[in-house]
């Protein structure tokens, strides 16, 4: 199966940030990966495979097959979120016998992508089980909920700049009657009595498969673009990867749409605490774990924005990135995205290797661009690092699009990371097949 098939399918099958973490530890489970918990002590002693989520929401896996002490760290870092609506605890709300879901916006969308598109309902919901509060993953399997527009004979300025009212204007409407109890519908989803549904954390996603566009399939559409296609094109790559000189690991955080200042976020201490209780275990010195960090690399892979053929005047016209081109490698003077020259260089050195399309991505000098997961997670793990990304039209629409030949690169620039000895010092590194 194509990257692509796998791609689209995964996107499917991840109806919320839990549902892809979800899918993920079970290709693990299946790959042979021991499922490590936070709140136990870790035994490492068999030189293997292991994962630990955090939150059931934030997924990182690593390999130390071959370990040696003072090995250095191989990491690509993503994110499982996606700008949505969120139902609120109190759900629901009859307006005129309409029965509206009360929700809020999470992240930065784009509004009125939103509307007029049948939403399924995805997410997690507390149930109390044999005297424990556990996590039920939930998915409507259809259409639940629109936001539908009003008519252009009532508001003749549509067509011109309009802002919505998120409180009042993009509450999806969810059905009809005098009244609705939402926990009630949980629990028979469930199959689980009423009293037993605790809480939940639930968005709406659109209906819709991923699906190809274009006359000859030059594109792929789908919500939740951003960023689960770098997201899963770089687990791949990790699993499909040997160590070599290195220790190789997957990260993929949440709540980067919305700061990073979470538990689960790239602003918590995950990551470093993973290599820490990796270097607790097999007893090395602070020292020595410090000059294992020294010999590390992150490569923080999050979506790139796209030149689009209807607004040339948003990007930087002196580089122009393009749909099936490739690899994007992202630069900031001041540094909301961690690349520098040497770390550029490396990703330049990757894509000789590999035979992977890069490109260079710079913010127009008058706009002032977003930060990603490398200069977020560079906060609590010094390690050099570089941000790159696969280029994309639409980010945080509810439908957004991407080229249809660039998994392909970033699956091999990616494995040609992970594959490779990577020597690191402070001003050079040296990249051995």
């Amino acid at each position: 199966m194509s990257i692509n098939n796998k791609l689209m399918e995964f996107l499917d099958k991840s109806h919320s940030n839990f549902h892809a973490v979800n899918e993920m530890a079970m290709i693990l489970d299946e790959q042979g990966f021991t499922h490590l918990e936070n709140n136990q002590a870790w035994d490492l002693s068999a030189k293997a495979k292991y994962y630990v989520k955090v939150n059931n929401s934030s997924i990182f896996a690593f390999d130390l097959s071959d370990y040696q002490a003072g090995m250095g760290y191989k990491i690509v870092a993503s994110h499982t979120d996606a700008p949505t609506f969120k139902v609120k605890p109190n759900a629901v709300k009859i307006v005129n016998n309409y029965i509206i879901v009360n929700s809020e916006a999470y992240g930065g969308l784009i509004d009125y992508t939103w509307l007029d598109r049948p939403l399924k309902l995805a997410g997690r919901v507390i149930i109390k089980e044999d005297g424990k509060l556990v996590t039920k993953l939930y998915d409507s399997k259809k259409a639940v909920g629109i936001i539908p527009s009003l008519a252009i004979h009532m508001n003749r300025e549509v067509n011109k700049e309009t802002k919505f009212n998120r409180h009042t204007q993009m509450r999806p409407v969810v059905g009809q009657g005098e009244e609705f109890n939402f926990k009630a519908h949980l629990a028979n989803s469930l199959n689980v009595s009423e009293d037993a549904v605790y809480d939940y954390e639930l968005v709406f996603k659109p209906l819709e498969k991923a699906t190809y566009v274009g006359f000859n399939d030059e594109f792929v559409a789908s919500n939740h673009i951003d960023n689960l296609q770098s997201a899963y094109v770089s687990f791949e790559a990790f699993i499909n990867s040997k160590n070599n000189g290195s220790v190789n690991v997957y990260a993929s955080f949440d709540n980067e749409e919305i700061g990073s200042m979470t538990k689960q976020g790239a602003q918590a201490t995950i990551l470093r605490d993973i290599l820490i209780r990796i270097s607790d275990y097999f007893k090395l010195s602070n020292e020595e774990h410090l000059i294992s960090l020294a010999k590390s690399f992150i490569v923080s892979a999050d979506n790139a924005h796209a030149n689009h053929p209807n607004y040339l005047e948003a990007n930087d016209e002196n580089h122009v990135v393009s749909l099936n081109a490739g690899v994007v490698v992202k630069y900031s003077a001041n540094q909301k995205y961690t690349t520098d020259a040497l770390s550029s260089a490396l990703m330049q050195e990757l894509s000789k290797l590999s035979g992977a399309k890069i490109q260079a991505f710079v913010n127009r000098a008058d706009a002032p661009g977003g930060s990603t997961l490398g200069a977020i997670s560079g906060t609590q793990i010094s390690i050099m690092s570089v941000d790159i990304g696969l280029p994309q039209f639409a980010m945080h629409s509810s439908m957004e699009l991407a080229g249809s030949e660039d998994s392909q690169h970033m699956l091999d620039l990616l494995q040609a990371f992970y594959n490779c000895e990577l020597i690191v010092s402070s001003d050079s590194l040296q990249v051995k097949a």
